[in-house]
């Protein structure tokens, strides 16, 4: 498998991305353990870069397959409009996903530098090694 490194946080991604739209219930229904085992799979053949959604349904399929696993960047994304609501979705996704902080988390669906900005896409917070979170807490804004 061939990486790449997103950002100046360091995050070293696979250059072929795993969507989970397929396994969620949105969709295919996958029961958790066929779920966890095809996400396992994917890991074991070098994929460790997990893509989702909240309207996938699949947060929770990925946060029983990778719990405490930090080789695994999952992605998440907001359509959000305030940076209200993006606050929001991002504490939403670290809950469903269980995790402390997001990996790449993507602001999509943004029409305008206006709503990027009321979004919070130019100022998410972004916190170094020296505060004790997990080396390079990594936020990637997006913009569309």
């Amino acid at each position: 498998m061939q990486y790449v490194t997103v950002g100046s946080a360091g995050v070293k991604v696979s250059r072929l991305c795993f969507g989970t739209l397929q396994m969620g219930s949105l969709m295919a229904q996958l029961n958790p353990i066929q779920a966890a085992e095809l996400l396992i799979f994917a890991l074991e053949k070098g994929i460790n870069t997990f893509d989702t959604a909240r309207p996938f349904r699949s947060r929770d399929l990925l946060a029983n397959a990778f719990r405490n696993n930090p080789e695994v960047i999952v992605i998440d994304k907001s359509p959000a409009r305030t940076y209200e609501e993006m606050e929001r979705d991002v504490a939403e996704s670290l809950v469903e996903l269980d995790r402390e902080e997001a990996d790449i988390f993507l602001l999509y669906d943004v029409r305008s530098r206006r709503l990027c900005h009321e979004a919070g896409g130019l100022g998410l917070p972004q916190r170094g090694k020296g505060d004790g979170a997990r080396q390079g807490n990594r936020v990637v804004n997006a913009l569309y």
